[in-house]
């Protein structure tokens, strides 16, 4: 992290406000720092997540400006690059925030852009669709095959119901399309009246479905909400549509991000609701209690 680069930019936004309000380093690494109107970000150059987003945002900017947060000014300053954006309004959970976020997804899964953007790339896609099998082989499989016989028989009976109804559902050829990848309420602001999307660092071409499937399981969406909800997306989406991707959540986040409560949380709470069998529930309580006891 550029620090230096940071304080030189500092003096410039605090012509328009002197009081900082956050400063902190967000999960690549890049140095945030916020005011009254104003977001500074501070990433080094060679950063493979902000040369995604800066491609990104450039892609959508002629196609599709309402749907991202475009940056005012952007510099390179010291070997980093300081990016100042307009400052948004935080969401509160509630009804009508999620419609109009899943109408917001909408629209960015129209967005026609480049399968030839780099950026975009995508190496578990099968003739530009999304394929179960090719992703579960490189994403989980070297983990899941570490876990005891008996979750790992759970596991398969769970994926094998969920990706039969997925292949049976209106959505299983959909080809892909820009998806955000991190659909978090926390990444979601309001300017101007209108919702936009922020943190572009995980968007990619991908099937729509994950990106509907995460909104509902990392922003916790009661279920018995989900079904009135997922017609702001699609009248023709059906809850079973969404189940291999909302298990394929709830195994990333037990077998890979034990250390983030928020998500844990969710994954917790997605347990619950879908009646998921005891010993898949208690991946959520203790995942290294899980393996085989002769794995390293």
């Amino acid at each position: 992290m550029n620090i230096p680069a940071a304080s030189l930019a500092m003096p410039v936004l605090r012509q328009r406000d002197t009081s900082l309000q956050v400063w902190r380093v967000n999960k690549h690494g890049t140095l945030v720092a916020g005011f009254a109107d104003t977001v500074i970000t501070v990433t080094p150059e060679a950063s493979r997540s902000n040369r995604r987003s800066e491609a990104i945002l450039d892609a959508l900017q002629p196609c599709a400006p309402d749907i991202a947060l475009h940056p005012l000014s952007t510099t390179a300053v010291n070997g980093s690059v300081v990016t100042v954006f307009p400052r948004g309004l935080a969401l509160e959970p509630s009804t009508e925030t999620y419609t109009e976020a899943l109408a917001l997804l909408k629209r960015l899964h129209c967005v026609q852009v480049s399968p030839l953007l780099p950026a975009l790339s995508n190496d578990f896609l099968a003739k530009g669709r999304y394929c179960p099998d090719t992703a579960w082989a490189a994403l989980f499989e070297p983990t899941v095959v570490r876990l005891r016989d008996d979750i790992r028989c759970a596991i398969a009976d769970e994926r094998r119901r969920a990706t039969e109804a997925f292949t049976c559902g209106a959505f299983a050829n959909h080809p892909a399309c820009l998806i955000h990848g991190d659909v978090q309420i926390e990444n979601m602001i309001q300017l101007n009246g209108a919702l936009r999307l922020i943190d572009w660092e995980d968007a990619r071409l991908d099937h729509p479905l994950m990106d509907i499937a995460q909104f509902f399981f990392a922003n916790s969406v009661p279920q018995t909400d989900v079904k009135s909800l997922m017609a702001a997306y699609s009248p023709e989406l059906q809850v079973s549509d969404l189940r291999l991707f909302s298990f394929l959540n709830f195994l990333w986040t037990t077998l890979f991000m034990q250390n983030h409560r928020a998500l844990m949380d969710a994954a917790r709470r997605w347990a619950l609701q879908h009646d998921l069998p005891p010993i898949l529930q208690g991946l959520c309580q203790d995942t290294l209690a899980s393996f085989e006891e002769n794995t390293p």
